[in-house]
């Protein structure tokens, strides 16, 4: 029940409302902080969340302009989420009403002052001013490459220019490996982005890749230098917390259920490979369950992978063993001959080869909870396609 209303609480704060007049320009006191929300426990807030906040004492206005905002009523939303053709825009607040959103979902608030000149400062906010605007303020949404963290990293890389200077330091790290810690309590979760999400993701990310993370363009910000007519110095005058949350930043790491379940399935399709293999089906049972889920996985991945404006799910390897053909396969083959169907399922196995032992050569990993899977799907295929050719 108090999920349930800390939720409703949620919707209600980040519902649209009217949003004030904003000055057109700040007074000698405004100031420009860039603002880090620490992970939270849904889906759309598990990587933490970036926002810039515009503080002017003497005009009393004090705003966060928010970049990861969408509209659940919009028509079509979920299938615009599927196809990448979802839309985020360019909200603002007050930073009081960010403040409230982050203390009901119990998540740390930081923030960091900008040690920037007035004229450095003034170019952030006219282009906030400008990006607010209703025919400015929509763009489409990227996970990777154009996100609520990526757009104020662009705001403030582009109103300082040549006068800052980023520390190309970074982790060494591919985006897959960038986003495990954010799924250490959810292997489901876990196993489907290594499942969709394709080669692109095993890209080693540098400095300014990684801040498509909160977390990661906090550090950024605080690696970085600004050197102007007032002379070098660090990008962040001082940084403090908002809101504080005893949460840790990254979940505990849970039980890795789905490997256990792959590896169950592995051990029960193995036992019963001798005596489905002498039955009397063309094809056994078994293997038709098997293919045909294995096929249904495949069509999906397909389809991010070709019918979908998503740049992080194209070149998709998991296709070498999850085939989409398979869902064809379990009609047609225990109708084909015996020759037609070994060849089909001696193909398969060799795939499934190719996707194991060509994992370290390839640019993407095999998911580890799938591993169970085409161990089997090569070593039934491979017995029963020798079988069947053996059968002519």
């Amino acid at each position: 029940m108090i999920r349930v209303c800390k939720l409703l609480a949620i919707l209600l704060l980040s519902a649209p409302t009217a949003q004030a007049q904003l000055p057109d320009a700040l007074s000698s006191q405004g100031r420009i902080y860039l603002v880090t929300t620490l992970p939270g426990d849904l889906v759309y807030n598990r990587y933490g969340h970036t926002a810039i906040r515009v503080f002017d004492r003497q005009q009393g206005m004090d705003v966060t302009f928010n970049y990861g905002t969408f509209d659940f009523a919009q028509p079509g939303f979920v299938q615009k989420f599927i196809d990448g053709e979802l839309d985020y825009y360019l909200s603002y607040s007050s930073t009081r009403k960010a403040a409230q959103t982050a203390r009901i979902q119990d998540r740390t608030m930081r923030q960091q002052l900008l040690d920037i000149n007035r004229e450095q400062r003034d170019a952030i906010y006219t282009a906030l001013i400008r990006n607010a605007e209703p025919e400015n303020r929509r763009y489409r949404y990227d996970f990777l490459f154009d996100n609520c963290a990526t757009r104020p990293r662009d705001i403030i890389a582009n109103a300082l220019g040549d006068q800052v200077e980023w520390d190309s330091t970074a982790l060494g790290l591919t985006f897959r490996k960038l986003l495990d810690p954010y799924h250490a309590d959810a292997p489901a979760l876990d196993l489907g982005t290594d499942l969709v999400l394709g080669s692109r993701l095993d890209e080693v990310a540098t400095s300014q890749d990684e801040a498509f993370l909160p977390i990661r363009l906090e550090a950024l910000l605080d690696g970085a230098w600004v050197e102007d007519q007032y002379g070098r110095r660090p990008l962040v005058l001082v940084s403090d917390t908002l809101i504080w949350s005893a949460r840790p930043a990254f979940p505990e790491r849970t039980f890795p259920w789905p490997l256990l379940l792959t590896g169950l399935i592995l051990v029960l399709g193995l036992a019963s490979l001798k005596r489905s293999s002498m039955g009397h089906k063309l094809i056994p049972t078994f293997d038709r369950v098997l293919f045909g889920v294995l096929g249904a996985v495949g069509i999906v991945l397909l389809y991010m992978a070709t019918m979908t404006a998503h740049q992080v799910t194209g070149s998709n390897f998991n296709l070498l063993w999850a085939l989409p053909t398979h869902l064809i396969a379990v009609w047609y083959l225990p109708r084909a001959r015996p020759q037609v169907a070994g060849g089909y399922l001696l193909l398969t196995a060799l795939l499934a080869v190719v996707a194991l032992t060509g994992g370290w050569l390839m640019p993407q990993p095999v998911p580890v909870a799938a591993v169970p899977l085409i161990i089997l799907v090569m070593v039934r295929s491979a017995v029963l396609g020798r079988r069947l050719n053996m059968a002519r």
